[in-house]
């Protein structure tokens, strides 16, 4: 949508700004003040702000976490 009311915070999407793509999770949703949707990296670092219109959705989010699994594949 055009609004960013589509997106939840943890959708894992591809977002365009000045013609370079990021891939990363939605860790900040539109409000009345701020219309643009927040992207983060894997590490949670917030890559940019971008207008919903240049936000696409890969996968909605399961509540799945990296994170969470990193530490049962170390010895």
């Amino acid at each position: 949508t055009t609004n960013g009311g589509f997106f939840r915070k943890g959708d894992w999407v591809v977002a365009e700004k000045a013609g370079k793509a990021y891939c990363g999770w939605v860790c900040g949703l539109p409000t009345e003040t701020t219309k643009a949707i927040g992207v983060a990296d894997a590490d949670g670092k917030r890559v940019g702000q971008f207008s919903p219109k240049k936000v696409r959705l890969l996968a909605r989010s399961t509540g799945f976490s990296w994170k969470e699994v990193k530490p049962a594949f170390l010895p």
